[in-house]
Parts: structure tokens; sequence; C-alpha cells
């Protein structure tokens, strides 16, 4: 699982005891959660805590849904469940037209039956079972898979298959506020490709306003230096011809700060010292 995450590039922790879960939930470093297995080890109050977080915009994934102990969360998940399936192992068919790949997906495990409430299936079993529900949830996000998807991730943690319905799921997932307040938690990511035919040595900055702490980043910061607006984040990389370059930023707001995130990212191309200005998009959160 940790080689799954580390390959989407997210900052996580890994987690198996209730204790350490509301540990970390309560530290607000992280605004999407995942559960497997069920939350059977959580108390009522840690599932209600968890609720509301994906209430006010976090993001909250569940696989390996055992048997109806996590009953509180089904509201969440936009569902009802209903027995399970006999058997093992079941194909499911993903849905054109959504963030998982689609076609033929190949799962592991005994599938939950799930009955939709509120949420939405993006992939099914025979018969029309819901094999993945997407679900809004306040300001917030549910993914259900109904299939021990754990398992796929530890029989091929950087398959294809396995690494296109995590990025589906982080992506789906992602924290999604319009207004952010103080402690809250963002994450930015953006992409650098390559064009030209030839390697090109890169900067990238990142400018955070006032107000704004940078928490981590992925990969790890060339240089993080204040500026008299605030604070810039630089990356240097040498990138090869037709080569993508990721970069994953959290960021904190200030306590007492209420409003929207404008976070101005620039690519530039780096001759000796010389760097000219090649691209600027700003990520609006």
């Amino acid at each position: 699982i940790a080689a799954a995450l580390t390959a989407q590039g997210v900052s996580y922790r890994i987690v198996s005891s209730a204790a350490a879960f509301a540990s970390e939930q309560r530290c607000s470093a992280y605004n999407t959660y995942w559960i497997s297995g069920g939350a059977a080890k959580l108390s009522a109050e840690q599932v209600k805590e968890l609720r509301e977080a994906v209430r006010r915009g976090d993001g909250l994934i569940t696989d390996g849904v055992h048997d109806s102990r996590n009953l509180l969360l089904h509201p969440v998940a936009g569902v009802k469940q209903i027995g399970k399936l006999p058997g093992q192992n079941y194909a499911a068919q993903v849905a054109p037209g959504n963030a998982f790949p689609a076609g033929a997906l190949a799962t592991l495990g005994q599938p939950t039956r799930f009955e939709l409430t509120s949420g939405q299936a993006l992939a099914q079993y025979t018969g029309g079972h819901p094999a993945i529900v997407v679900n809004r949830y306040g300001e917030g996000t549910s993914v259900l898979l109904a299939f021990d998807y754990a398992a796929m991730v530890q029989a091929g943690p950087t398959a294809a298959t396995v690494q296109g319905l995590l990025d589906a799921d982080l992506e789906l997932t992602a924290n999604t506020r319009t207004q952010w307040t103080g402690g809250d938690i963002a994450r930015i990511t953006t992409e650098v490709t390559n064009r030209a035919a030839q390697a090109v040595d890169i900067e990238v900055r990142a400018q955070l306003p006032q107000g704004i702490t940078l928490v981590d980043s992925l990969p790890p910061a060339t240089q993080v230096s204040a500026t008299a607006s605030g604070t810039q984040v630089s990356w240097r990389s040498t990138l090869a011809a037709d080569a993508t370059l990721g970069l994953s930023l959290r960021v904190r707001m200030a306590n007492g700060a209420v409003g929207t995130l404008d976070i101005p990212v620039t690519a530039y191309s780096v001759s000796g010292t010389a760097t000219q200005q090649q691209r600027s998009v700003t990520h609006t959160l």
C-alpha cells in the first residue's frame, strides 16, 4: 500500500489502530481518509468526527467492507448494505466517461452487496450490483469500492489497473471546499511537460501568499524562501524530451483566515544563471 501511495506522489500515513487514526485525523494534516475493511475498530464518536470532516469538504475512500458494522458510514457512502454476493473475485464493468479507467475490472475478495441511496454507481457487477460508488456528502466526496482493493494493491502496487483506480480515487476525493478557514490544509498538484526534442533544465516556482504556510512538497522543494508577498517554493530539474514532472504541495491557512486560495505557479527554462518564463497558471482553491 505504501508503494502504491508513494507512486502517486502523495503524503500519507498508514495506521492500524483506532487511537492512531484519531490522532492523525485530529492533527489536521490530511484531507482524504482511506478505511480498508470497514470501520469496525472506530468508535461511534470517531465515525461521527469522520462524517463531519467529509461534510466540511474532506474525502473518504472505503474498500473491503466485511459486514454491516460500519453502518454509520453508509450515509457518507450513499448506500445501504443488503448482504454479500456469493463467491469471490468478480469481474466488474466500469462505465465510460468517469474518472475510473473504463472496461472490465478484475476484482479480489467477496463483494459486498449494496443498494444505492444517494450514491452513483460508476462500475457494476453482473446483475447491476454496484462495484464502485461515488457520493457527494455535504462539501466532500466518498468513494466506496465493494471489493478488496487493499488485496489488489498488495498483489501489484504498481500495476496499471491498481494505479488507475487509486488515481481516480484520489482525484474524486480531493478536497473541494470553496471556502477555507484557519488551520485547513489544501493539496495543490501541477505538471510540467517538456515538448522540446531535447532535454531542458527547468525551474518551477509556486508563490504562497501571506497567511499561507508550506506543510510539505513532493518531490521535496529545491528551495523555500520568504518574499515580500509571502513564501516562494521552487523546484529545479532536468526534463528529458517529452518527459513530464509532477509536483505536489500541501499548504495550511493561517489561524483566523477565511476565504479562497490563489496560488500562482510559473515554469521557467534555465540556461546557466538565466531563467526565461515559459508558462504560468494560477490554482484557485
